[in-house]
């Protein structure tokens, strides 16, 4: 009888360490929400974890672990500068731990300055798309045309994997440049095409393809954008809002979404034409935007003005809620 409870305290404890023990993730730091970090997610409408890389999953090691379902998480310890974010599912990293599938990953900035993007698990498959950067830049793969959904971003030299449904793809890379000061502060980013524009992929189970980057031809000189520099003077820190103050929020290029008064260095926004669904090309030159900044306790006028693709502006806000005269500036040189 005194063995048998022996062997059955034995047992109570073994299993009071398995039930009880650390959570491996937990313990090391991985699923906390810091709330000094300055590179903020959200994972509205996603079920289960997500976990965060700093660039390639494979062979590395996660920097945090997201839960699903919530808004302005801060990612503990983030690398500072501009990188590319990779987000596994908890299925996918449980799955194969050494190498798992990107969900998506997208290209972040983090400085002193709050950021926030939106990051999900995606759906991926068993068919395998690749693609190898073959240039000492930064390259979005984006679906069907400039403004598609973001499909992958490859660091500069990259090869990347992208596991889908079988099907067919359009897919449209974009070399991503940076803006920088004299001082070289990175301001912005902007992006610029290939000459053919995009290629099409079909994934299947009997076959890898990949995307032919001497196919795409040149990079085109001239952006697909046209970049303005905001400059706030409403005494207010402020959202860029278009068409009005209660229209969608305007990011920087750079994932910012409040333009603090006074920014010697400009809030750098992104206007893009409409783009053609079937050929991936922008349907004007020029086109018409207006937008607002919305503060706390101002609201500046709406302005509108027409844009041209390759340009780049600079618009000063006044106290008075009164917009200035745009100035045009090169994109490619230093303001």
């Amino acid at each position: 009888m005194k063995k048998l409870s022996i062997l059955l305290l034995v047992a109570l404890l073994s299993f009071s360490f398995v039930a009880c023990g650390d959570d491996d993730d937990d313990a090391t730091g991985l699923n906390v929400n810091s709330g000094t970090s300055t590179l903020r997610v959200n994972t509205l409408g996603v079920t289960g974890k997500l976990y965060v890389y700093n660039g390639t999953p494979k062979g590395g090691s996660p920097i945090a672990l997201v839960n699903g379902g919530v808004s302005d998480w801060g990612i503990p310890n983030a690398p500072s500068g501009l990188w590319v974010l990779s987000v596994v599912s908890e299925a996918d990293y449980n799955a194969n731990k050494a190498d798992p599938k990107v969900s998506n990953s997208l290209l972040v900035f983090v400085d002193s300055t709050k950021a926030t993007y939106d990051i999900g698990a995606g759906s991926s498959g068993t068919c395998e798309l690749v693609v190898d950067n073959p240039l000492n830049n930064y390259i979005e793969i984006r679906l069907d045309h400039f403004a598609g959904n973001l499909f992958m971003t490859l660091r500069p030299y990259e090869h990347g994997v992208k596991y889908v449904q079988e099907g067919n793809y359009y897919l449209y890379p974009i070399v991503k440049m940076t803006k920088q000061s004299a001082g070289g502060e990175i301001l912005g980013v902007y992006s610029k095409q290939f000459v053919n524009g995009r290629q099409m992929l079909n994934a299947n189970p009997d076959d890898t393809p990949s995307l032919n980057f001497s196919a795409l031809g040149e990079i085109n000189n001239t952006p697909v954008e046209a970049l303005v520099y905001i400059y706030n003077q409403l005494g207010d820190g402020a959202e860029v809002r278009s068409p009005d103050a209660n229209g969608s929020l305007v990011k920087s290029t750079l994932g910012r979404t409040i333009i603090n008064s006074g920014n010697s260095k400009g809030f750098v926004v992104s206007m893009q034409p409409d783009f053609n669904q079937t050929t991936g090309q922008p349907l004007t030159t020029t086109f018409n935007k207006t937008f607002v900044l919305k503060g706390f306790n101002k609201t500046s006028e709406a302005f509108t003005y027409t844009f041209e693709i390759g340009k780049s502006y600079t618009l000063t806000c006044g106290s008075d809620g009164k917009w200035g005269t745009p100035a045009i500036v090169d994109i490619e040189p230093a303001p």
